[in-house]
């Protein structure tokens, strides 16, 4: 049974072939959804106290620059005390160049989110999901899941 779910939900999701310029409109179905697959809590609506907002998407924090100064920023997801994530359509084929380049970026976005808050930062490829080996997308979760 859960294998036929998973191999529904790789179908419905593209199969690792990103269309690109999606991320906004499926980023947050795309993550509910797998939420439901993997039989994990879905994020919470968010409320007006953003202190209140434990795990919602489009957190707002606030990000440190180098000169001292904070930039207001929001999160694809946020899970207080855990992870911030970023989501990415990038249009681009999956493990190319261009690919890895764009989730990276988006790796990175989210470690300069999460100083000094959660312990871990991810990248997430809307349309990065498929069947067998990582890529370097999976390395560079790794590396994030590792740091503190």
């Amino acid at each position: 049974m859960i294998e036929h779910a998973v191999e529904a939900f790789i179908t419905r999701w593209g199969g690792g072939i990103s269309h690109g310029r999606n991320e906004r409109a499926n980023l947050q179905m795309f993550i509910t959804e797998l939420c439901t697959l993997l039989d994990l809590p879905q994020p919470d609506p968010s409320g007006s106290k953003i202190g209140d907002n434990a795990y919602v998407f489009e957190r707002k924090l606030t990000e440190p620059a180098a000169n001292g100064g904070q930039t207001a920023r929001s999160s694809d997801l946020y899970r207080r005390g855990c992870f911030i994530l970023e989501g990415k359509d990038t249009g681009k084929q999956t493990g190319s160049s261009g690919w890895d380049a764009a989730i990276v970026k988006a790796l990175n976005q989210s470690e300069n989110y999460a100083r000094p808050s959660p312990r871990f930062s991810h990248a997430l490829s809307v349309h990065h999901v498929r069947r067998g080996r990582g890529s370097a997308a999976g390395a560079q979760l790794s590396r994030a899941a590792g740091a503190s």
